[in-house]
């Protein structure tokens, strides 16, 4: 799997320059663009594929990475569901839908009995996935700083019943 870490990179390069940059934001394509993803690359390496509480899923249609979803399990039975990109030139074809399903068959797998995900509020077609796929909203915390991205959001919390 870490033979992938570009490709996971890349997608969630593009799939980022499609969702974060909104007029609530300072964040630009260009910033977006810009960020490390060599640290991030570092990151997924040290927390999920080097974590026994990591799993990662790739999407591959062929040989091409399409789309990955990245999870942890945690002490509490729940799975907490960090990242889910699909490539923006294969969003709308069910992809997103069929990594959701593994990663909660995943989770369930490995002792979860629900799963936690968080959006930005702004992010309409993600919201509107996770709803249709039967989470439902734990509450809504309010604007964050996030300094890695310089940028204030809003995370919406959603959570699961898996068994």
């Amino acid at each position: 799997m870490s033979a992938d870490l570009p490709q996971i990179i890349a997608i969630e390069r593009e799939a980022s320059v499609q969702t974060y940059p909104h007029a609530s934001t300072n964040i630009t394509e260009e910033s977006v663009r810009g960020w490390d993803w060599n640290y991030r690359q570092r990151r997924y390496q040290e927390a999920l594929l080097d974590s026994p509480d990591g799993i990662l899923l790739l999407a591959q249609l062929g040989q091409e990475a399409i789309g990955f979803a990245a999870l942890f399990i945690k002490l509490d039975n729940c799975s907490h569901l960090k990242k889910l990109y699909v490539h923006p030139k294969h969003q709308g074809e069910g992809h997103g839908t069929l990594l959701l399903e593994h990663a909660e068959k995943s989770a369930i797998a490995h002792g979860a009995l629900r799963m936690e995900v968080e959006v930005t509020d702004y992010n309409q077609g993600a919201i509107a996935f996770y709803e249709r796929a039967g989470h439902r909203l734990m509450n809504n915390p309010g604007p964050e700083y996030m300094p890695s991205i310089d940028a204030h959001m809003t995370m919406l919390q959603y959570e699961k019943t898996l068994i």
